[in-house]
């Protein structure tokens, strides 16, 4: 777990220097240099220098020698035979003085022995059904300032699979990291590991809960093993964990039939045809319907989704031709909503203004944005490196919205912020006004996903093995916290997006999910479960979005995978004609071209829209980026096409979607907002 270095070096005053340094191991116990190289996770190190100096007095020993040779010399001359034996019989007086200086030294290092109790720690009992969260507390006592331990815990028989370590409102809430790392071998095996910083452990409670899930009924025992570092010696009490079966959600995939058969969809598609004699200038796209490129993307395992056979929805829409690549050039000024906002995020960094407004922030206060400030973020034309981004809009849905930060990341970890401050002169933009992620990362896919806290003065970051970070602070002055650890095997299921529920990213006390690429839903604080999607044995899925409902609740979420189908999850008592939007009808065959999606509700006063229409369709609908850059719509979201031009296209069927005329894999995120009396 950490490793200990001293050194002490002595040439007259006298310098003790202690170097400690600690390495942090998502997925293990103490490891050697070797063990770091070849370790499956990332890993940090916290260096932490204490420098000790102190320098012993000269005076006292140059008062020994001074006194003891002038006396000898003052009567050493005439009797040179005398020292002799006077000298002997000093040179034996002094051991009969050694012994008493040794005697009560033993005395005092008995005392120190006598108070420390042994460290306890105890698992406390649990029990439920199959598949549902079983949630295990270890308790600590007799603790002395435990900073640093680590132990595996192991259990009997393999009923349950390891979720999530949580220490929130536990004695290791305050700690700098506390990991959890899974392990194949012995089946159901969970690392912990944990470093306190500047906390530690001295009182008897909760130290932390384990967070499992329920696979099969019986009963297993958990114990604790392989303890290091302060908690190395530490008694432990088992326990048992009786899971009972239950109806298990199994039998949830045979539910997707709602997103499947979403008979909403297929009334989606009548409305833009009577609406294609309007585009009156397609740039006869059929030339080149050679689909620019979703056939560079079978990666997600193609051969392995017999299972998506269970939505055909596919049929509804033989058109994997729906990216068609003219090049038109952008002049997106004739929109039905002159305040909307398109914001499209590739790969080499750049963002593309396909929307009404162009830009971001309003630094002169006239009600206009800039629309420069779009180019604000680094641009790596050789690099694609960035993955993800976040606007931080304030006064969300009212006549005063604006957007006052943004924050982007890059798969190997890189951070850039920017936002606008306001002076007495005006605004001006601060840029990197949050601290970096604390983590090198190795892999150019290792983050995922990038969210802003409530207040803006933090963000979460969510890493492919389902890490979530929450990192407060500016430069290296930051504060971090673990929300989630790692998954399972993440390198076969990695985590792919991350959701924070609306209000919700207290960073000390976050609710949200965590979609693997499975189809799973990860809860974790306070965040109900979700479910109906289903789930498959390939990684395809690709993006998430909570559905809100007009009263501010939470009824569940829309799903897409690569392949352009969307599922619905719904949380418990909910149905899944509740979460009440269009959903697209894409189905691009065998090409993994879908990205990312958003989800949007207008219920702006747009002349000229039907705004029976728009009620029906409940004013929201889907805007959906390919990774070619094409974004195709849904619902309320398809009158924002009905009168465009410019960079607007249309498929076989008279589909519009937005082409800003990319022809290759690059476009990487999507983020869309309206302003309601700003135009750029």
């Amino acid at each position: 777990m950490y490793k200990q270095c001293v050194k002490a070096t002595q040439a007259g005053p006298v310098f003790l220097m202690v170097i400690l340094c600690l390495t942090v191991i998502p997925g293990g116990m103490a490891a050697s240099s070797d063990n770091l190289e070849n370790g499956s996770g990332s890993f940090f190190r916290i260096p932490i220098h204490l420098i000790l100096v102190s320098q012993i007095s000269e005076t006292p020993a140059e008062t020994p020698t001074v006194a003891p040779v002038e006396t000898p010399t003052a009567t050493p001359v005439p009797p040179t035979n005398t020292p002799v034996p006077a000298t002997e019989t000093p040179t034996q007086v002094p051991p009969t003085a050694i012994p008493p200086t040794n005697t009560p030294i033993p005395p005092t290092e008995s005392p120190t022995v006598v108070p420390s109790k042994p460290i306890e720690l105890i698992l406390g009992s649990a029990a439920g059904k199959v598949s549902e969260e079983i949630v295990v507390p270890i308790t600590i006592r007799n603790a002395v300032d435990a900073d640093a331990f680590g132990f595996d815990v192991v259990q009997s028989s393999n009923l349950l699979e390891f979720v999530s370590v949580d220490s929130v409102g536990t004695l290791t809430a305050d700690f700098f990291a506390v990991i959890a790392n899974p392990l194949s071998q012995p089946a159901g095996t969970v690392q912990i590991a944990a470093i306190g910083g500047f906390s530690s452990v001295n009182e008897d409670g909760i130290l932390l809960n384990l967070k499992y899930n329920a696979i099969a009924a019986g009963e297993t025992t958990l114990n604790i093993v392989n303890l290091v570092d302060d908690l190395a010696d530490a008694n432990v009490t088992t326990t048992g964990v009786t899971i009972v079966a239950a109806e298990t959600p199994t039998e949830i995939p045979p539910t997707p039939e709602t997103p499947t058969s979403t008979p909403v969809p297929p009334t989606n598609t009548p409305v833009p045809p009577t609406n294609t004699p309007v585009p009156p200038t397609p740039e006869s796209p059929t030339p080149t319907p050679a689909t620019p490129v979703p056939v560079a993307t079978e990666t997600p395992a193609p051969t392995n989704t017999p299972a998506p056979t269970n939505t055909p929805t596919p049929t509804n829409t033989p058109t994997p031709t729906n990216t068609p690549t003219p090049s038109p050039t952008p002049t997106p000024d004739n929109f039905a909503n002159p305040y909307q906002g398109i914001s499209l995020l590739t790969g080499y960094g750049g963002i593309h203004d396909l929307g009404d407004l162009a830009g971001w922030f309003d630094l002169n206060n006239d009600g206009s944005l800039e629309s420069n400030t779009s180019h604000i973020l680094p641009f790596y034309p050789n690099e694609d490196a960035f993955r993800d981004f976040e606007l931080f809009v304030e006064n969300k849905g009212s006549v005063n919205a604006e957007i006052k930060a943004v924050i982007t990341c890059t798969g190997d970890g890189r951070i850039f912020t920017a936002q606008t401050k306001n002076l007495s002169r005006g605004k001006y933009i601060e840029f990197n006004f949050l601290a970096d992620f604390p983590l090198d990362l190795e892999s150019s896919e290792a983050m995922r996903d990038v969210e802003f806290t409530d207040n803006a003065n933090g963000y979460f970051a969510l890493l492919e093995d389902g890490s979530l970070f929450v990192i407060e602070g500016k430069g290296n002055r930051r504060s971090v916290n673990v929300v989630n650890s790692p998954f399972t095997n993440p390198r076969v299921n990695p985590a792919v997006d991350m959701e924070i529920i609306p209000g919700q990213g207290n960073p000390g006390n976050p609710a949200g999910y965590i979609l693997d690429s499975f189809g799973r839903i990860r809860t974790f604080g306070q965040a109900p479960a979700l479910q109906g999607n289903p789930m498959f044995n390939v990684p395809i899925y690709k993006d998430m979005e909570l559905y809100i409902d007009d009263n501010g609740e939470l009824l569940g979420a829309i799903l897409v995978d690569g392949f352009g189908r969307f599922y619905k999850a719904v949380r418990s008592g909910v149905e899944a004609d509740q979460l009440n939007i269009m959903l697209p009808q894409l189905a691009f065959g065998d090409n993994f071209a879908m990205q990312a999606f958003e989800i949007q509700v207008d219920k702006l006063d747009i002349p000229g829209r039907d705004e029976a229409l728009m009620a029906e369709f409940n004013y929201r609908g889907i805007f959906a980026l390919t990774r070619f850059g094409t974004i195709h719509t849904s619902g309320a979201a398809d009158f924002y096409l009905e009168m465009a031009r410019g960079n607007v296209d249309q498929t076989a069927e008279g589909k519009l979607f937005i082409n800003p005329g990319f022809s290759f894999d690059i476009a990487r995120d999507l983020e869309v907002y309206i302003f309601v009396e700003r135009q750029g």
